[in-house]
């Protein structure tokens, strides 16, 4: 069984990395969602932010585990 592997980073984010490949980090300030993903076949991760009050609700449930980091 693969899982998601959390972090805590030195400036008081933390991040989730997914089993899909996805990235998720939440600002210290637990406001703002950065969320990247490889959608090109370069394999470039493409960033797009969020926040906390205003994001798809595809991400739900990677935003809850985020939450309970």
């Amino acid at each position: 069984m693969q899982e998601n592997l959390g972090y805590l980073l030195s400036n008081d984010s933390v991040g989730v990395y997914f089993t899909d490949g996805t990235k998720m980090i939440l600002d210290p300030n637990g406001h703002h969602i950065y969320y990247m993903e490889q959608i090109s076949e370069d394999r470039r991760d493409v960033g797009t932010e969020y926040t906390m009050e205003n994001f798809p609700q595809k991400l739900q449930s990677k935003v809850s585990e985020l939450q309970h980091l």
